[in-house]
């Protein structure tokens, strides 16, 4: 039988760990997708934090803008952090009082990609966020300018 030295154990060690970090790098990219029937190609970042903040109610064609988010997903942690800067916590809380005050109707929520996917696609004016790597043709991507 081959005994493995510290060394070697080390090295797989690390070597586990870079994988794991990798990994999760990759699963936490986002795109903003929307219905293909939304004009706008391209959002700046603030515009994305209004929107979902329900600060932001309409498209620039007045067309009003319909908020789905998947619940539950690595994805949602993501845009939460990167784009709203809100905890999930924080942003149910937001969202609570947004509705309870009478400023708001809770956005839809979805629990797949799957459905997200296919709600976006049928939704008119829809917008959400989606692991980039599950997106397809059924719904538009909005590059989002910093």
């Amino acid at each position: 039988m081959k005994m493995i030295t510290s060394k070697q154990y080390k090295l797989k060690a690390i070597t586990l760990i870079l994988l794991a970090f990798f990994s999760l790098s990759i699963k936490a990219e986002v795109s903003i997708i929307a219905n293909p029937e939304v004009d706008e190609d391209s959002l700046s970042f603030e515009d994305v934090k209004s929107i979902f903040t329900n600060k932001l109610l309409k498209w620039e064609d007045g067309k009003k803008i319909n908020i789905i988010i998947i619940e539950d997903h690595y994805s949602k942690d993501f845009f939460l952090k990167n784009y709203v800067h809100k905890t999930k916590s924080q942003f149910r809380t937001y969202w609570l009082k947004q509705v309870f005050t009478g400023k708001a109707i809770m956005f839809k929520t979805v629990d797949t990609q799957e459905e997200l996917l296919n709600e976006v696609s049928i939704t008119p004016g829809a917008i959400s966020f989606i692991d980039t790597q599950s997106s397809d043709e059924r719904v538009k991507v909005i590059e989002v300018d910093r």
